[in-house]
């Protein structure tokens, strides 16, 4: 209301966002749009304008803007996922390089792997493996 009396004020239109309770009791999002006439002397004449609901809109928007802001989390987690992985690729590569792939050394290692598991067991193997590398997320 403080807008619309200032417009009619000054003779100047208007052009807001206003909550406005409906008969039934429901607040809806309305977008006002008013436009003085004026006659031959300059003097409004009369005012023209619209109100219109714009609710459905409001929220809309308001959860395409959540949604955004989910899929740029999504994204920035992605990057950081890929820089995680990008770090293993390196680290294996590298293993590699240093060890080597000669198929002696692929024997003892599994050879290494069995007595481990033979003398500890598979769920202390498993674990161990587990605790050896931190979660991707937490780098």
């Amino acid at each position: 209301m403080r807008l619309w009396r200032a417009a009619i004020a000054t003779d100047q239109p208007l052009d807001c966002e206003a909550r406005v309770r409906r008969a039934d009791g429901e607040w809806r999002a309305m977008l006002h749009r008013k436009f003085p006439l004026c006659g031959e002397s300059g003097n409004v004449v009369q005012w023209f304008g619209s109100s219109v609901d714009i609710e459905d809109r409001k929220r809309d928007e308001d959860a395409l803007r959540r949604r955004t802001a989910e899929l740029q989390r999504l994204k920035d987690q992605l990057y950081k996922e890929n820089l995680a992985l990008k770090d293993e690729i390196n680290e294996a590569s590298m293993f590699e390089e240093i060890v080597g792939s000669s198929d002696a050394l692929r024997r003892v290692l599994v050879q290494v792997s069995r007595r481990a598991v033979r003398i500890f067991g598979p769920s202390a193997i498993a674990a161990g493996s587990s605790r050896s590398r931190a979660p991707r997320h937490s780098r």
